[in-house]
C-alpha cells in the first residue's frame, strides 16, 4: 500500500458519516474522528461568534455539523476553513437571510485581520 492510498483511506474513515457501514474499523480512528470533527466545530465557533449567538447554540451547530461533513478542509490552517460557511448558512436558514449575511460579514471581518499588509499610499502620486 502507497502512502498516498493510506492517506486517502484516513480521509474517507474520517469523513464518513455516523451511519456509514464502512467507517471507522478502529476505536482510535473514531476517536480522531470525533477530535477533528469538534476541532472544526470549533474553529467555526471563533470564527462566527456573533453569528452563533443570533442562530443559536444549538442551530448553529446544528449547521455546522452539516457544513463540517459535506465541506471538508482544503487548506494547511483552520484559519481558512469559514470560507463558504457563509453560503451553507444562507441555504439552511432560508427563512432568516440574516444569520447567511450575519455570516458573510463576521467571515470577511476576521480575514481582513490576517490579510498582508498593503503598500502605503504615496500622497504626491
Amino acid at each position: 500500500m502507497s502512502l498516498l492510498e493510506l492517506q486517502r483511506g484516513i480521509r474517507e474513515e474520517l469523513l464518513a458519516t455516523n451511519d456509514d457501514p464502512a467507517a471507522p474499523v478502529s476505536p482510535g480512528i473514531a476517536i480522531y474522528r470525533g477530535a477533528y470533527r469538534t476541532r472544526l466545530l470549533c474553529a467555526l465557533q471563533e470564527s462566527h461568534e456573533r453569528t452563533r449567538q443570533w442562530a443559536g447554540a444549538e442551530a448553529f451547530e446544528t449547521a455546522a455539523c452539516h457544513h463540517i461533513i459535506l465541506n471538508p478542509p482544503d487548506s494547511w490552517t483552520l484559519d481558512d476553513y469559514g470560507a463558504g460557511f457563509s453560503e451553507t448558512l444562507a441555504g439552511l436558514f432560508a427563512s432568516d437571510p440574516e444569520v447567511g449575511e450575519l455570516a458573510w460579514l463576521e467571515w470577511h471581518m476576521s480575514r481582513a485581520f490576517g490579510a498582508p499588509d498593503c503598500p502605503v499610499l504615496d500622497q504626491h502620486a
